[in-house]
C-alpha cells in the first residue's frame, strides 16, 4: 500500500507458509493518526482482495490501518468448512494461524477500532454454521471488552462456475489503444442469475443477522447490492466493460475502490455514539 509498510510481501502468507511470529507483522500495523481509530483487516485472499478499499480510506480520511492475511485460511478459527477443506494437507496451519492473528489483534486493538473480517466461502450446513456463529460471538466479546467493534462482510456474489482467466489481467481492461473489442474472450463479462446467487448466500446472511441481534459492538456491511444492484436479473464480473471481479470470487482494484463511498457513509454510522446494549 503506497506511502506505508503494509505490503502482499510481508503481510499476507500462502496457505503452507510457516506460521509467522506475531511480531514479525508489527510492519503490517500503521498508527499514525492519533485522531482516528484503526481498521483491522483480517482473512484470506478475499480480504486481501480488499486492499484497496482500506488504502483508500487511508489516505483519504485517515484512518489507521492494519491488514495481515493468509491464503484459505478464515478468521476466526473454525471447523469444519465447505466441502471438508480444512481436512486437506494445504490448510494444516490454518488453525495455529488464526490463533495467533486472534492474539495480535486482540492485543493491539484500541477502544474505537475496528476488526474487519471477510468469511463467505467456508460455511456450508448446521454444523460448520453453528461453530463459526460461535467463534465470531467469542471474538466480539472479547473485543467488546476492550471497547472496540466487529464488522462483518456480508456474502458478496460467487461466479463459481467462471472459468479461470489464462490472459494477464493487465489485458482484460480497456485501454485508449485496447477497445472492448479486443478484450480477449476469457476477460470478458460473466453473468449468473441474480436470485439464486442472493439464494445461496442466505444461510451466511442469516448467521450474521443472529450475531448482529445478540452483540451491540457487531456490525455487517453488504457489499452486494453495490456490486449487483437490485432489479437487475443477473450478477455480471463487470460495469459497463469494467472488470469488478478478477476470479470467480475475488474482486479487482476498481471492485473494491467501487466499494469506497458506501464504506465510508457505514463506517459514519459505525463510530457515532454506540448504540444502547441489546438484550442477549
Amino acid at each position: 500500500m503506497r506511502g506505508t509498510s503494509i505490503n502482499t510481501q510481508r503481510c499476507f502468507l500462502e496457505p503452507t507458509a510457516p506460521v509467522a511470529a506475531s511480531q514479525s507483522s508489527d510492519a503490517c500495523l500503521v498508527r499514525r493518526n492519533p485522531q482516528q481509530p484503526a481498521l483491522f483487516l483480517e482473512g484470506d485472499s478475499i480480504a486481501h482482495s480488499m486492499l484497496p478499499l482500506l488504502e483508500r480510506l487511508h489516505a483519504t480520511k485517515g484512518f489507521n490501518i492494519s491488514f495481515f492475511g493468509r491464503g484459505g485460511c478464515p478468521l476466526p478459527g473454525f471447523e469444519p468448512w465447505a466441502a471438508n477443506r480444512h481436512l486437506l494437507p494445504r490448510y494444516r496451519a490454518c488453525p495455529a494461524h488464526a490463533r495467533m492473528r486472534e492474539a495480535f489483534v486482540l492485543s493491539k486493538i484500541r477502544p474505537g477500532d475496528q476488526l474487519l473480517l471477510v468469511t463467505n466461502m467456508y460455511v456450508s450446513g448446521p454444523r460448520s454454521e453453528a461453530n463459526l456463529q460461535a467463534a465470531i460471538a467469542r471474538l466480539a466479546e472479547a473485543l467488546e471488552r476492550r471497547r472496540a467493534g466487529l464488522i462483518l462482510f456480508a456474502p458478496l456474489p460467487v461466479f463459481a462456475e467462471r472459468a479461470a482467466i489464462q490472459t494477464p489481467l493487465s489485458l482484460c481492461f480497456p485501454e485508449w489503444f485496447r477497445p472492448p473489442s479486443a478484450i480477449p474472450a476469457d476477460c470478458q463479462p460473466f453473468h449468473i442469475n441474480r436470485d439464486a446467487a442472493l439464494r445461496d448466500t442466505r444461510p451466511q446472511r442469516e448467521l450474521q443477522r443472529r450475531l448482529l441481534a445478540r452483540h451491540p459492538n457487531i456490525h455487517v456491511f453488504d457489499p452486494f447490492p453495490l456490486l449487483c444492484p437490485p432489479g437487475q436479473a443477473t450478477c455480471s464480473t463487470h460495469r459497463q466493460g469494467v472488470m469488478l471481479f478478477n476470479d470467480g470470487i475475488h474482486l479487482t482494484t476498481t471492485g473494491a475502490q467501487d466499494l469506497v463511498p458506501a464504506f465510508e457513509a457505514f463506517l459514519r454510522t459505525v463510530l457515532s455514539p454506540p448504540k444502547e446494549a441489546r438484550t442477549r
